[in-house]
Parts: structure tokens; sequence; C-alpha cells
């Protein structure tokens, strides 16, 4: 009987080791996990942050296309109103002198 209880003592003692072991690993996993979790967070936000700052910088970009597009309509519209005023103005010579 006496050695019966001690080797109850003994397994319990041994599943006991085991579960503080099986809890310390699972508590390293928990914090390499809690750690790689902030890690990836750190870099979601970063990646957000570009992805907001590319966002704005394009939507410059386009804006800045549009003024270019419409200046370079205007600029276009004045260099052919000169090109017909010039062809008309020479035309008018031409006849003048005839």
């Amino acid at each position: 009987m006496q050695q019966d209880l001690r080797s109850q003592v003994n397994d319990s003692e041994a599943e006991l080791a085991s579960l503080d072991q099986q809890l310390q690993l699972l508590n390293e996993r928990r914090i390499a996990l809690m750690h790689d979790i902030e890690k990836k967070k750190e870099a979601l936000r970063n990646l957000e942050s570009s992805i907001s700052t590319a966002e704005v910088s394009f939507q410059k970009l386009v804006e800045s296309s549009d003024s270019l597009i419409a200046y370079m309509k205007k600029e276009t519209s004045e260099v052919r109103k000169f090109i017909r005023e010039t062809r008309d103005h020479l035309k008018e010579d031409g006849n003048s002198g005839a």
C-alpha cells in the first residue's frame, strides 16, 4: 500500500512536471506569436502609410497632368490661330502685290 501510494505520487509529480514543461513551451510560443503579430501590424501600418502617400502623390500627378493638358490645348489653339493669321496675311500680301 505504501509502495502503491509512493508510485501514485511519483506519477502525479511526473505529470505535473510534464504539464509545467508544456505550459512553459506554450507561453514561449505565445510570446513569440505576440511579437510576430506586433511586427506584422507595424509592417501593415507602414504599408498603409506608403499606399496613402502614393495615392496622394498619384492624385497630384493626375492634377498636374490635367493642368498640363489644358495648357497645351490652349497653346496649340493659339499656335494654330497664329498660323492661320499668318497664312491669311501672306495670302493678302500675295494678292495685293499681284
